[in-house]
């Protein structure tokens, strides 16, 4: 083992040395590293050595594979000029990889180059750098990634490398880079170490670059300066193309030399390069080369001056240098040179601004009536190489075709001119206009309308006859109003038009009025006053025209005698509507009280006028001017007949050819509603375990009255809307009953909304408590009772330093009454004196203690619909058209209810048991509300309960059955019969047996003495059906002669059968103990016992008789025969212990009764005279009960030789005791040889051991 361990472990040694020796992956290399150890610094990976031996292991790696890693020891050379050298990570491509490196200098981070790549790398941090002046170096690194010239030259050969082999990405041209500059380094060899590890076309393509470098590329520049052609310019306007534009730049540098310009938001650049011109988009930076031109254009928007600042070149004075560290490789790169930068700044186009206004004399109409005065007006804008048509918005604002209201312009004189107008207006307007740079110039023109006027002639009659002088007629002093027609046809009132559309006139003495100059158009003509005899003049228009251009003639005016038709309309008096029913009578009266009376177009007199079915009433003829009163004489269903005349006046007033209508108001009935609450209540009565269902008022409860459809009256007016509520929040009082504020008839329903308890709560003050319990005491003394000791008086005292409450109820005969006080806090019951003395002390509480409240109480027992909805009522208007009348609805809410259905059955076979007692209790488990029994099919149903927690349990369990008291709670819910389930456990018999046998005593060696009194153990029973045995439904569970168990007695002798059904067995002793008469089989019976008792035992007792027997012993001369009296002999047990004795009798007999069954010796112990002493042992057994076993015995006589005798028992046998010995000693033998081989074996074990 110690061999193999030393193989192994020189096998793993040889093994880490092989990985070692042969060189394993980097990742793996890094697991000889702690990776505590690895630490970020800056770009640098710095990695410390675990132990020594993997420091020998680090170093072994670095000298043959070039790799390096960094230490914290590393310090650079002491020099004058410092970088910092720091390396990020390995560039691989192919089997080719290099370090990235970088060098600060000057707080400028450059990219570097090794070019030595089998070289170690130098360490990181501090080194000295020194001027390179290796021309062809210096060129080839300016070619390189991170360079100026690398852009436009190396890069096209990097990227135009194959597919499949990408060297597009940063990290495949630094590789690349380095591999050129070893190249050129190694002087152009074929065998220079850029090529290490990597394919032929990279070969190829490393060489092909280098060749570009050496011969055709230009040397790295050494001037970095570069020029604009401006260094500010101005923008002009491009009319065509509508943009701003800017001369053309031009920029003077090395051609790798170049500028970033941003572009700002709305400016473009169109650069020129190599005669192509690219054109880029604003928000940009473009790059412009050394010999670029380019310019700039610019969308209208952009304003301002645009200045670049500094924009510095991309070259800089090429200096490259290099670090050089004593076996290690050279590091180049370029330094950081001076930079030239350039600026310049662009002023954009700026623009003046113009708005005009045009407005209109009339304008104002224009705004009032929303009419478009505008419509038809045009302007041209001339001048400046602009022509611009313009036309005014609906505001007046001056638009382009674009839209736009302020118009941009290049300063300079512009001409404005109104090209169309409106017949309207007089003329044409023109301006001239000068436009400022940077200025905004605000303009307003004004047309001027055509004016008119009107005159008028007033006379008396509407037609004058010929004999009728119109000099005579003229009435003056009437007014009249001249006004707009577009504001009269557009619903403005004469006083709200403005003043210089309208006139108010007055005729002279002479009949005679004219209005003031008017804007021609239409206008309204209205007579104003008039006489109560004559009508005004219908309204008429005239136009009115130039008055400059046309004279109108003066218009005659007459007028005609007032007469006027009537009719009466019916309407609401709430909602002043027309009542559309046909049927309602009016009378008319004159002023003096007189009917009056009309005929109709047969000549028949009318003095009553009925509606029709728009609720209208016409007169057979017009009134003439008067006054009047109209009487209603029957009123329209649903409204209460009015009970005043309604007066009204014929004048002039009324227009000609109007009718006056005559409004007579009637009130709609209402309906008040008075609701009766009632509530079904559940009323147990335990004294004889029923209940029953009372109706009792139900005081504080809410409802709501809603519409059942749309109320409406007779106007045609929905009052209500159906869902709507007519009335909230209505309380019924503590008789139960509610009224609702008059109502509309129709048809509503009543929503209940909640039950409320009115509660007086009493607030007692220090002195009340002291009064009471002062009264407390002496209704103690009063009624014969000890005073209450100081915790009982403290505890009442606190008990009423909380709110007392008392809550109103009503009882099931409709008694009202406050219950007795209680208290709010802690819980506290008030003993019968106790309440008596605080209800007479509460009666006089003064009112500012006595707080009344209501607390909202579950309706969750009702029938309530989900809805609410408790009763729907159709309320009626009463016939005799009275104002407000009554209806009453009685509203009963029903307990929710749900049945129950108790089925009783077997526990064992699920047989119903019927007749079973079945109490119901309340939740309190203690109030019987019913009793009843189960069916022949053992159900017990109660149709209805109201929902809640109830219990039920059995009283009366059937005959075999043990009865359960337990108390079952079930739960009624509403509309659901809530079936339970009871099982019956049948009762059960068991048979217990106690076995006794017999004990006895020895007396005097002679005889045998039995007692009862020893428990018999392991006597075997079989318990037989005597009977079929069916259970008290009925059922079959064992027919008669089964076997339904077996026991065996126990120590004490007691057995006992599992739990068995009611019945008749037979006990049949099977398995009888040992020396004992088999008992006789006993009937036994399990009979019902007490309901409570769960097992019915009957205790049967068994006894068993031990079998005994006798023996008779002869004793006989050997050889003659004859009977050998007074010979003692004595009965040996099975020990051949001696347990009786006696001698022969004269017959030579001895005889011994009673005993046991058993194995027994005899042996004479005394022989007869001159007979030999025969000490043998002869056995004898006694197996049978009353078994009589005779023994004979022969005696030789002396000194005769007696012959053979009969032997009870076998002579002394040494055969057997040979056999014995022999396998005796052939055991010991192969005992002695088992042993041996055991000791040899363990001994082979020992030397195993040692060896």
């Amino acid at each position: 083992m110690e061999t193999v361990k030393k193989k192994g472990k020189r096998f793993l040694i040889l093994l880490l040395i092989a990985m070692l020796i042969c060189g394993i992956p980097l990742e793996v290399r890094a697991g000889a590293v702690k990776e505590s150890n690895i630490a970020q610094n800056g770009e640098a990976i710095q990695l410390e050595a675990a132990d020594i031996k993997t420091e020998s292991v680090m170093k072994e790696l670095e000298q043959q594979n070039g790799m390096v890693l960094f230490s914290t020891g590393a310090s650079p050379l002491a020099a004058n000029a410092r970088v910092e050298l720091t390396y990020s990570r390995t560039i691989q491509y192919e089997n080719f990889f290099t370090r990235n490196f970088r060098v600060k200098i000057d707080g400028k981070t450059k990219v570097a180059y090794c070019v030595q790549p089998k070289e170690t790398p130098p360490a990181e941090g501090a080194h000295t750098a020194i001027d390179y002046n290796n021309k062809l170096m210096s060129k080839a690194l300016y070619y390189s990634w991170g360079y100026p010239g690398y852009d436009r030259n190396t890069k096209q050969y990097v990227s135009k490398k194959d597919d499949d082999d990408d060297w597009a990405d940063d990290d495949d041209a630094y590789a690349l880079c380095h591999m050129i500059l070893s190249y050129l380094y190694d002087k152009s060899s074929a065998d220079s170490d850029a090529f290490y590890g990597v394919s032929s076309d990279t070969i190829k393509l490393v060489k092909q670059v280098a060749d570009k470098i050496e011969n055709d590329w230009p040397d790295a520049p050494t001037d970095s300066s570069l020029k604009l052609n401006y260094s500010s310019v101005k923008a002009t306007w491009d009319a065509e193309n509508q943009v701003q534009e800017t001369p053309v730049f031009r920029l003077t540098a090395h051609s790798d030399n170049r500028i970033q310009i941003p572009l700002p938001k709305g400016v473009k650049i169109h650069r020129t390069r190599d005669g192509v011109t690219k054109t880029y988009g604003s928000e940009r930076t473009i790059k412009v080369y050394g010999g670029d031109t380019f310019y700039f254009t610019a969308d209208k928007s952009v304003r301002g001056t645009w200045k670049t600042g500094n924009l510095e070149g991309s070259l800089s004075s090429f200096n490259p240098y290099l670090i050089r560290v004593s076996g290690s490789q050279d590091i180049l790169f370029c330094g950081t040179g001076e930079t030239s930068n350039t600026s310049f700044s662009v002023t954009w186009v700026e623009w003046g601004k113009l708005t005009v206004k045009k407005l209109l004399e009339d304008g104002e109409k224009s705004i009032d009536l929303e009419l478009d005065f505008y419509d038809g007006i045009q302007f041209q804008l001339t001048g400046n190489n602009v022509n611009i048509a313009l036309k005014p918005d609906k505001n007046g604002n001056l638009i382009d075709s674009n839209g736009n209201t302020t118009l941009e312009l290049l300063p300079g004189t512009y001409v404005l001119s109104e090209t169309s107008v409106p017949d309207r207006y007089r003329e044409k307007l023109q301006k001239e206009i000068i436009i400022t740079a940077g200025e905004e110039r605000k303009e307003s023109l004004n047309n001027l309308v055509k004016k008119g006027n009107f005159r008028l002639l007033k006379v008396y009659k509407e037609d004058l006859q010929d004999n009728e002088s119109i000099v005579f007629d003229r009435e003056a002093g009437v007014v009249f109003r001249v006004w707009d027609a577009d504001y009269y046809m557009a619903g403005w009132n004469f006083e709200d038009v403005p003043t210089m559309f309208k006139d108010e006139i007055t005729t002279d003495q002479n009949g005679e009025a004219g209005t003031k100059d008017l804007p021609v158009g239409e206008y309204l003509v209205q007579q104003v006053t008039t006489d109560q005899n004559h009508w005004k003049v219908k309204d008429f228009f005239v136009d009115i025209e130039d008055k400059t251009t046309t004279t109108k003639p003066i218009t005659v005016i007459g007028n005609k005698t007032t007469e006027v038709p009537v009719k009466f309309i019916k309407i609401d008096a709430e909602t002043e509507k027309v009542v559309r029913i046909a049927g309602i009578q009016f009378q008319v009266y004159d002023r003096e009280g007189n009917l009056i009376i009309q005929q109709d177009k047969k000549g028949n007199p009318v003095d009553t006028y009925v509606t029709d079915a728009n609720g209208e009433a016409w007169m057979e003829a017009a009134l003439p001017a008067g006054q009047y009163q109209v009487k209603e004489i029957k009123a329209p269903p649903g409204y209460a007949l009015a009970d005043e005349m309604v007066s009204f006046s014929v004048n002039s007033e009324t227009q000609k050819g109007e009718v006056i209508e005559v409004r007579v108001a009637d009130k709609p009935q209402k309906v008040e509603l008075l609701l009766h609450k009632q509530a079904e209540t559940f009323l147990p009565d335990p004294t004889y375990a029923r209940f029953s269902y009372v109706e009792m008022a139900m005081p504080f409860v809410k409802f709501d009255v809603m519409a059942a459809e749309d109320i409406e009256t007779g106007d045609g007016t929905i009052r209500l809307k159906k869902g709507s509520i007519a009335e909230s929040d209505l309380l019924t009082d503590e008789q139960g009953s509610a009224q609702t504020k008059p109502l509309y008839p129709g048809k509503y329903v009543i929503l209940e909304k909640g039950l409320y308890s009115k509660v007086k709560q009493y607030h007692l003050k220090e002195t009340d408590l002291t009064n009471i319990v002062t009264n407390w005491q002496i209704a103690l003394q009063d009624a014969g009772k000890k005073l209450p000791s100081q915790i009982e008086r403290e505890a009442f005292e606190t008990a009423l330093s909380k709110p007392l409450e008392q809550e109103f109820k009503i009882d099931h005969e409709g008694n009202s009454f406050w219950e007795a006080p209680r208290v709010t806090g802690p819980e506290y019951s008030f003993d019968s004196i106790q309440e008596k003395i605080l209800q007479d002390y509460l009666r006089d509480l003064p009112v500012e203690q006595i707080e009344e409240i209501w607390r909202e109480l579950s309706l969750d027992r009702y029938d309530v619909p989900q809805d609410g909805i408790v009763a729907q009522v159709e309320l009626k208007a009463d016939e005799a058209a009275v104002e407000i009348t009554r209806q009453e609805l009685t509203i009963k809410n029903k307990l929710k209810k749900g049945g129950m259905k108790l089925t009783k059955t077997d526990l064992s076979d699920g047989r119903p048991i019927p007749n079973t007692g079945i109490r119901i209790y309340l939740e309190d488990q203690r109030t019987v509300i019913f009793e009843g029994r189960t069916d022949q099919d053992g159900i017990l149903t109660i149709p209805e309960l109201p929902i809640g927690h109830y219990y039920f349990q059995e009283y009366d369990a059937p005959s075999g059955y043990l009865i359960d008291e337990n108390l079952y709670s079930f739960t009624i819910q509403e509309g659901i019969i809530t079936k339970c389930q009871m099982t019956n456990q049948m009762q059960m018999g068991r048979i217990r047996i106690q076995k006794s046998g017999e004990s006895y005593q020895i007396k005097d060696k002679k005889e045998y003495l039995y007692e009862k009194n020893e428990a018999l153990a392991g006597a075997e029973f079989a318990v037989i059906a005597a009977e079929n045995i069916y259970s008290p439904t009925g059922h079959l569970y064992v027919r008669k002669g089964a076997t339904v168990e077996r026991m065996v007695t126990n120590q004490k002798g007691q057995a006992e059968t599992r739990p068995l059904h009611l019945g008749k067995y037979q006990i049949k002793e099977i398995k009888i103990p040992e020396g004992y008469v088999k008992a006789i089989d006993r009937l036994v019976e399990l009979k019902p016992g007490e309901q409570n008792i769960e097992v019915v035992d009957v205790q049967v007792n068994i006894q068993n008789h031990r079998i005994k027997g006798g023996v008779e012993i002869s004793k006989v001369d050997v050889s003659t025969k004859e009977p050998l009296p007074n010979t003692g002999i004595r009965i040996l047990d099975e020990r051949k212990q001696e347990i009786l004795k006696g001698r022969t009798d004269k017959d030579g007999k001895l005889t011994f009764q009673k005993m046991p069954a058993g194995i027994y010796y005899f042996q004479e112990f005394d022989a007869p005279p001159n007979y030999q002493l025969n000490e043998e042992a002869h056995l004898f057994e006694i197996k049978e009960d009353g078994e009589i076993v005779r023994c004979e015995m022969t005696n030789k006589a002396n000194p005769v030789v007696m012959g053979n005798t009969p032997q009870t028992g076998d002579g002394n046998k040494i055969g057997p005791l040979i056999g014995i010995l022999l396998l005796s000693l052939i055991a010991l033998f192969f005992a002695a040889l088992t042993k041996r081989r055991d000791v040899e074996e363990w001994e082979n074990q020992e030397v195993d051991q040692d060896k």
